[in-house]
């Protein structure tokens, strides 16, 4: 077991196992030489630095394309929205204009069955008369008749003609009040089926101005919920890039801080190097520990640079996860207005949906 050199904690083998630093095993420190090479350091951190500008322009860039896309999205989601509402709009007034068309063809057809049937109690009262001064002339021609043959039978049969007129009276009389009653209670109920008529037409345009007016708030909802998810989706991208940028940051820090601890280690074993040089130690161990250091650096900073990138493609794919899921909950959005345009579902059922697509959708 040894002293880590960096946190001080005991391990053992060639690197830390709690701070990942090199451990350079054999002599004190005191007896190393570290040759630090003048021009090699600063050619790496100029390398690394372009190369992490590069790799900032590209994002930037990407962000940029990834941005302008949503605004072209959300652009496209509203004009289709505008597009459909003239179309519902159009839709309801050519329904109504056929409700009114209905309702006038049903009030003349009521009033040409009425007409009709008055014209045909007028025929049927006609013939009635007609029939009743048949039957009269009938009987004065019988009662003459019977008159000629006998004055008895005469006698009786002007009293049986005289009861027969009464009769015929009180028949007429009963079935002209009868189809009087009759014509009323047709005009009545014709006024009953005028008012029906027109509480259903009523009624009917009442409740779809309800369900017109219900759809326009659905549709209004699903607007504001996919403006809403189209502007989380952007802040969240903005705070992607923003935690980005500052990762990029941290790792370059780590690596310069890295950079600079290997540099002064080097410096201190370089003079611990002179101060065994001047202590006449053999040359061979001397050239030995000088060649470990510049390694130690190397290693140092490759690993640094590898947890930097580690860091950044979890992020990118975590970022990526959580778009793919806002497209898909776009999408379903959209299927869900186009189901209650075509009327699959009900409004409620709608608005139910749609909130359970945003609780679904990550903040």
């Amino acid at each position: 077991m040894v002293k880590c050199p960096n946190c001080g904690q005991k391990t053992s083998g060639d690197y830390c196992e709690y701070c990942r630093y090199p451990i350079l095993k054999g002599k004190s420190p005191k007896q190393r030489q570290v040759q630090i090479p003048a021009e090699k350091a600063p050619e790496e951190e100029k390398l690394s630095k372009k190369e992490a500008e590069r790799l900032a322009k590209e994002r930037a860039k990407r962000e940029a394309e990834e941005a302008k896309k949503a605004r072209e999205a959300e652009k496209l989601a509203k004009k289709e929205a505008e597009r459909l509402a003239k179309e519902k709009a159009k839709r309801e007034a050519e329904e109504a204009k056929k409700a009114r068309e209905a309702e006038k063809r049903a009030k003349k057809e009521a009033e040409r069955l009425a007409k009709e049937r008055a014209k045909r109690e007028a025929e049927e009262a006609k013939k009635a008369r007609e029939a009743e001064k048949k039957a009269k002339k009938e009987a004065e021609r019988l009662a003459k008749e019977k008159a000629k043959r006998e004055a008895e039978e005469a006698k009786k049969a002007r009293e049986a003609e005289k009861r027969a007129k009464k009769e015929a009276e009180r028949l007429a009389k009963e079935k002209a009040k009868r189809e009087a009653e009759e014509a009323k209670k047709a005009r009545e109920a014709e006024k009953q089926a005028k008012k029906e008529a027109e509480r259903l037409a009523k009624e009917r345009a009442k409740r779809e101005a309800e369900e017109a007016k219900k759809a326009r708030e659905a549709e209004k909802q699903a607007k504001k919920e996919a403006e809403r998810l189209a502007k989380e989706k952007a802040k969240h991208e903005a705070e992607e890039a923003k935690k980005a940028q500052e990762a990029e940051k941290l790792a370059k820090k780590q690596a310069e801080e890295a950079e600079r601890l290997a540099k002064e280690k080097a410096k201190r074993e370089a003079e611990e190097a002179k101060k065994a040089q001047e202590a006449e130690k053999p040359a061979k161990k001397q050239a030995e520990e000088a060649e470990k250091a510049p390694e130690a650096r190397k290693l140092a900073k490759k690993e640094a640079e590898r947890l930097a990138k580690e860091k950044t493609k979890r992020e990118a794919e975590e970022l990526l996860d959580k778009e793919k899921l806002i497209e898909e909950s776009l999408k379903q959005i959209e299927d869900i207005c186009e189901d209650l345009r075509a009327g699959k579902i009900g409004t409620k059922e709608a608005i139910g949906k749609l909130l359970e697509i945003s609780e679904k959708i990550p903040k």
